[in-house]
């Protein structure tokens, strides 16, 4: 009897142990996914303002792209489109030209808008730039206009290349292109592809273009570099 007591109190003593490190097991497991989850969660819920934010500044440039006046009386109207016929353009370049190609920021905050955050927007246009899409013909593998002694897409970008290798100190930047173009079968789905291209490593730290905080005189001197997505774009409607 007295042999299988001190079996016993063995038994008890190794199951003890057992339910102890099982216990510290579960409690650290538990403990290290309550580490994660808290700040994980955190990160999805800034991530989600941080969309909402995204999403609102877009809504924000459409108003200010579709702006429209407070009604007026009929005898306003006919008096002004007697004096100018069609001001439209004038109006929306008089809102947008102020602004354009520089810093807006919108202060946002939690008890009005539902967070607290700084909105900062650059409307550009992408009228002006270089349109690889409308330039080079895909299904034939040329530039439109090569060869002719007029409307020559290739000499021009050669010209304009030797230009950007000057300022960004590049290199082989046209004979890449053409080469990265005759491999594409269907038009590029944005500028940054080219980015691809060995050569154009030189854009990797100028792609979008930034405004500078203020405009003065002590800016204008500064050299900035030409940046890949103000020279190119595939949105334009014309070449």
């Amino acid at each position: 009897m007295k042999k299988i007591a001190k079996k016993s109190k063995g038994y008890i003593l190794i199951l003890t142990l057992l339910i102890t490190a099982t216990a510290t097991v579960v409690v650290t497991y538990i403990f290290n996914r309550g580490i994660i989850y808290v700040p994980f969660m955190q990160i999805m819920i800034n991530r989600e303002k941080a969309k909402m934010i995204a999403i609102g500044s877009i809504q924000i440039i459409a108003s200010q792209l579709t702006y429209q006046e407070k009604e007026k009386t009929q005898s306003t109207i006919e008096k002004q489109t007697k004096q100018i016929p069609n001001d439209n353009g004038k109006k929306l370049l008089t809102r947008i030209l102020p602004t354009l190609n520089r810093w807006q920021t919108f202060q946002l905050k939690e008890n009005i808008e539902g967070v607290d955050a700084q909105l900062r927007i650059c409307l550009m246009c992408e009228e002006g730039k270089i349109n690889l899409n409308r330039i080079y013909d895909f299904s034939q593998h040329k530039f439109h206009g090569q060869g002719k002694k007029q409307g020559d897409w290739k000499k021009f970008l050669q010209e304009v290349f030797q230009r950007i290798e000057k300022i960004n100190k590049g290199k082989d930047l046209f004979p890449s292109l053409e080469k990265f173009l005759r491999k594409q079968q269907y038009p590029l789905n944005d500028v940054t592809e080219l980015l691809t291209i060995k050569s154009f490593a030189i854009f990797k730290n100028s792609l979008f273009y930034e405004p500078p905080s203020k405009f003065g005189k002590e800016k204008i001197q500064v050299k900035y570099p030409l940046y890949l997505t103000d020279i190119f774009t595939i949105s334009s409607r014309k070449a």
